[in-house]
């Protein structure tokens, strides 16, 4: 049988499921490429320190005392860094100071997602916290 000179095969299937069907890979594709970049993004120094300088600025909004975190370093999802840990009080006292403190995770991606966090290890140097 030939329809405007091709030969159609009775096994084809529709279009419309092949359509369907590359727009899933498509999606799930970008998906992929959109994480991996987010997770590269994430392992930047440069980032990570605008991360930390976020958090500070936003814990000492919060807190209407100074917070300051100096440098902060992920390995995600397995392990964080952070360096120079200062909060005032709001007597312009220090309340904490930290010079290192260091966190591995047991917990995968999974763990994660589902907000199970177990910490293998924490590392802290140099403490001094005043009650």
């Amino acid at each position: 049988m030939q329809e405007s000179g091709k030969i159609k095969d009775k096994n084809e299937k529709p279009k419309k499921y092949s359509l369907l069907r590359k727009g899933i890979y498509r999606g799930f594709l970008f998906l992929l490429g959109l994480f991996l970049l987010l997770y590269i993004t994430i392992q930047l120094p440069f980032v990570q320190n605008y991360i930390s300088r976020f958090a500070s600025d936003k814990l000492t909004e919060l807190m209407g005392s100074t917070v300051s975190v100096d440098q902060f370093r992920a390995r995600f999802p397995t392990a964080f860094e952070l360096n120079g840990i200062y909060v005032e009080d709001l007597q312009q006292d220090t309340l904490l100071s930290i010079d290192q403190l260091r966190a591995k995770f047991k917990t995968g991606w999974l763990g994660l997602l589902r907000k199970d966090i177990i910490i293998n290890s924490l590392d802290v140097k140099g403490v001094y916290f005043r009650i």
